[in-house]
């Protein structure tokens, strides 16, 4: 077996600063909007167990003069801090016809106080820490994205950008009479008229060399996005990703065309599509399967309880939609499903179960032949949170039809989960060899009509029996010993060699239970819900 290969995670993190740019035509609508979007984002950064996926931060706020609303520091349990920068932002004052347009002076001011506070706070980092990446600047402005890459482009020629990974403008779109009112308004910047720099979609090269262009070098990047909640927020959340480029994270092996042969190894990365909801709070207003089936034991039951039993609520999920079942990506799905079926609870009236079952197998029959699934919210009972000010949150589900008595439950990420990935389709089609040496390879595979899955074992029954048999049989050596103070244990073993007391007594002295074969009869697929599921 070869030594399995293991990759840090999380560990090229940016540090980042937000330089925010009030110019005109900057608004008090896109200050709300980046100011909620913010306090959401680290909201959930705060909030997150495991590494700190936005381990430090800072805040500029450009106008008439740089004023640094939050120096660079550590996010981690500083929630308090970031707020207090962020309700700063949110009153910071915005005038589209007072404010003069940032300078390039204020630009290079908060340019070369962010690359020095992180310079400082790194020389720090890495004798403490194993922090070991590099600084991200982002600048938000509303202005013409070419006109602040001039400006940043001439900056740039006198900073040192050893340990500025990338600059970042994001040109936010506005109306266009907004942009008028603007481009009609006198404005003296040299920077603008200089034909030394190249905007983003230019092709043709400056008169510098494009060794010293740090637009050519790709420090600077530019994005346009419209002013709209949404597509602000999937930027921002774009910063949850992992940035680790240092190995690959999957190996995907396709069988040897010949025996013998070698197999064809296919290097990954993998990307998360959402947030795991079992890194916050509230995991159980996410996924109702550890409500429902809990598998530790609760705490307001002893261990030693003689009531094998726990108690669990009756939850309650409200419709709220209906969506094409061909319209529903897979991606947003995740968790344990569950099938759902008519009850069967004996403390019900006669009549009561059977109109139930009755109107249960309508809903399955209707949303069958809609071919529609519905979208359900976690309700749950406020009277439980007296005393806490923030309400819980509400998770959603899908219940997905089939042809039987039953419905698939799963649930499904919501927006604040989302993160953003690009699904774009390549042009063009693939070179015929490499297509034809991946078909030679999956021609080895068998394809079967219907996926099967009690014809794949993953051995866990073999494996948890291994772990209880090794762990009954040190207890066994232990009861032998009999009891044995820890002095006593450390003055046995002193000077002894490492291998004295291997010992084949770790087998049960009283034989092996004997081997037994299961022999599996023909599957029926009619009325299995696996299939009636999956041919949805």
């Amino acid at each position: 077996m070869e030594k399995q290969q293991t990759r840090a995670v999380f560990a090229r993190q940016p540090a980042r600063i937000l330089l925010v740019d009030f110019s005109p035509p900057f608004s008090s609508d896109t200050r709300h909007i980046l100011h909620k979007t913010l306090e959401e984002l680290f909201a959930l950064v705060c909030s997150m167990s495991g590494p700190s996926r936005v381990p430090f931060f800072g805040l500029y706020a450009l106008s008439s003069h740089a004023e640094n609303l939050l120096p660079l520091q550590s996010v981690k349990g500083n929630f308090q801090r970031l707020y207090n920068a962020f309700q700063e932002l949110k009153s910071f004052p915005v005038d589209e016809f007072m404010i003069p347009p940032t300078s390039p002076d204020n630009l290079g001011q908060a340019l070369r106080e962010a690359t020095s506070q992180f310079k400082r706070q790194a020389q720090t980092l890495k004798q403490m820490t194993s922090f070991n990446a590099q600084l991200e600047v982002t600048i938000m402005t509303c202005r013409s994205a070419e006109i602040v890459g001039k400006q940043i482009n001439l900056i740039l020629q006198d900073l040192d950008l050893s340990s500025l990974r990338r600059i970042q403008v994001v040109a936010i779109q506005v109306s266009s009479s907004a942009m008028m009112d603007v481009d009609s308004t006198p404005v003296t910047d040299d920077s603008v008229t200089s034909p030394s720099v190249k905007s983003e979609d230019s092709k043709s090269p400056g008169t510098r060399s494009p060794g010293s262009d740090p637009l050519a070098l790709g420090a600077v990047e530019t994005i346009s996005l419209e002013q709209d909640e949404i597509n602000i927020q999937d930027f921002f959340q774009g910063w949850l990703h992992d940035f680790g480029t240092d190995r690959e994270h999957l190996h995907l092996r396709l069988p040897p065309t010949v025996v013998g042969g070698e197999s064809l190894t296919l290097k990954c990365d993998i990307q998360e599509r959402f947030l795991n909801p079992a890194l916050f709070p509230f995991q159980a207003q996410f996924d109702v399967h550890s409500s429902v089936f809990p598998g530790k034991q609760p705490t307001n039951q002893p261990a030693t309880s003689k009531n094998s039993s726990s108690t669990v609520p009756i939850i309650t999920l409200s419709a709220v939609e209906m969506a094409k079942v061909t319209g529903i990506c897979d991606s947003i799905v995740f968790g344990t499903p569950l099938l759902v079926r008519p009850t069967s609870c004996w403390k019900l009236d006669w009549d009561e179960l059977e109109s139930n079952q009755q109107h249960f197998q309508a809903l399955c029959h209707v949303l069958h032949e809609k071919n529609v699934a519905l979208i359900a919210r976690l309700d749950h009972d406020q009277s439980n949170a007296s005393g806490y000010q923030a309400p819980r949150p509400f998770g959603h589900f899908l219940l997905l039809p089939s042809p039987t008595l039953s419905l698939l439950l799963k649930p499904i990420a919501g927006r604040e989960l989302m993160l953003p990935t690009d699904c774009s389709r390549r042009e063009g089609l693939p070179i015929s060899d490499y297509v034809q040496n991946v078909t030679a390879h999956l021609t080895k595979l068998n394809t079967s009509d219907l996926f099967n899955p009690l014809m794949f074992k993953s051995h866990l029954h073999k494996s948890i029996m291994g772990t209880l048999i090794r762990s009954t049989s040190t207890a066994r050596q232990l009861k032998r010993k009999g009891p044995e103070t820890t002095a006593q244990r450390t003055q046995a073993t002193r000077g002894r060699p490492s291998g004295q007391y291997s010992s084949t007594r770790g087998a049960s002295s009283r034989g092996r239970p004997p081997s037994t074969q299961r022999y599996h009869q023909p599957l029926q697929m009619e009325g299995n819900p696996y299939y009636n599921h999956h041919t949805e």
